[in-house]
């Protein structure tokens, strides 16, 4: 699964460390980091960037995105 953010809120061109924290619907949550520079487009894919990630299974998937200042956004998705 691609999970993907775009920052468009930073004017700088430096380059950001973001985590990703997915949280399957077994309850086990991975995380990844992945670099993102403003105007940009972070991709992680889940499971195979997220280390301690069980393989997809069916159920709702909570994604959060976080750097080191906190919160960023959250969604999900669902497997069927």
């Amino acid at each position: 699964m691609s999970l993907g953010l775009q920052e468009t809120r930073r004017t700088d061109e430096a380059q950001q460390d973001v985590t990703v924290r997915v949280t399957a619907p077994d309850g086990t949550t991975a995380a990844a980091t992945v670099p993102v520079q403003a105007n940009d487009w972070a991709d992680a894919l889940y499971p195979a960037q997220f280390r301690g990630a069980p393989a997809l299974m069916l159920g709702t998937y909570t994604v959060v995105w976080e750097t080191r200042g906190g919160f960023m956004t959250c969604g999900g998705f669902v497997v069927r």
